[in-house]
């Protein structure tokens, strides 16, 4: 956690990080480590007073940053460290430093996130649930009276109810925001993968909009799926059947001929465990069936009888090769 607050600090980290960060800055713990660690960065340079600060332009600035920028993009932008330091001083002095965490961000937000080999049910304000994957993060605004939005880093298996709002009785759309489409529906179950080199939606029943930069880009209709490569920003879209991406929410993975290259991409998002192939010939082996998700050693169990290899671990890396006769 040290390290991670130092790179909080300097504007460095990941949506998955800063996600820790603040949970870790909301305990009393987590609040004295952070003011400890600006104790010792601040000089008397630094420190100068800010007249008429706005205030709550500075809270609507932080927040939306948050929200836009970690869990949109792949990393955090928050203010620079000295502008931190005049503000907290105009407000009511560097004691606030130690705060600044719990004061300013998600005040009407709440992050969900889980870690590697971890899955997490969530029941959203509106009665929709969510499935939240493993090193996934979900920031859901807790107002869902007139708009229900959530940011998605990760992926993520979502059963929307659908919801009249308070004013005017209409029907309120639910829109999940992702790196590269914000995903628009009213009442529907979906599937969305928020990964740095692609963002997919698989769709399993009712209807889903898909929107880019503000302007709808298509509509879905139940068994397609939609993907957008992180190096081509067109929309791939194909037939599928929705219940193999969905699967993993069930702790099973189901295989159709699937090349071992595309699994191991699976168990580093899933088990954190990078998959190193000693031999390359190895990743074009295919997989079919239904794969245990729920217990990393059992699945490599499996894997080395029925493809014939040796799987490895060491640390955080599996070493595939083949086996020994």
């Amino acid at each position: 956690m040290h390290q991670l607050l130092v790179k909080y600090l300097e504007n460095k980290c990941t949506a998955h990080e800063l996600t820790q960060v603040l949970t870790y800055l909301q305990t009393e713990g987590g609040q004295r480590h952070l003011g400890e660690l600006m104790d010792n960065e601040i000089n008397d340079d630094d420190i100068h007073a800010v007249e008429d600060a706005d205030y709550e332009k500075v809270y609507d600035r932080i927040r939306n940053n948050i929200k836009q920028e970690a869990f949109q993009s792949k990393s955090a932008t928050i203010l620079p460290y000295k502008k931190w330091l005049s503000i907290a001083a105009t407000i009511s002095g560097l004691i606030l430093l130690a705060t600044v965490g719990l004061l300013f961000l998600y005040p009407n937000e709440t992050v969900y996130e889980t870690a590697y080999g971890e899955t997490k049910s969530i029941t959203l304000p509106d009665g929709s649930s969510v499935t939240l994957n493993a090193n996934s993060s979900l920031l859901v605004k807790n107002d869902f009276s007139d708009q229900r939005e959530v940011w998605l880093d990760g992926e993520a298996f979502f059963e929307v109810e659908k919801t009249k709002g308070q004013s005017d009785n209409a029907y309120v759309k639910f829109i999940v925001h992702t790196d590269r489409l914000d995903v628009e529906v009213i009442g529907t179950s979906f599937n969305v993968q928020d990964w740095k080199e692609k963002t997919q939606v698989v769709l399993a029943s009712g209807k889903v909009k898909l929107k880019a930069n503000g302007n709808e880009v298509l509509t879905m209709a139940p068994g397609e799926l939609a993907e957008v490569l992180a190096d081509d920003s067109s929309i791939q879209k194909k037939i599928v059947n929705p219940e193999v991406y969905s699967s993993w929410t069930e702790n099973q993975l189901l295989c159709n001929d699937t090349p071992f290259k595309d699994l191991a991409k699976v168990i580093q998002r899933r088990f954190g465990k990078e998959v190193v192939f000693q031999d390359s010939t190895l990743q074009t082996l295919e997989v079919s069936g239904t794969l245990p998700l729920h217990d990393l050693a059992l699945l490599t169990e499996i894997l080395q009888e029925s493809l014939f290899i040796k799987i490895q671990a060491n640390d955080d890396t599996l070493f595939v090769s083949k086996a020994e006769k």
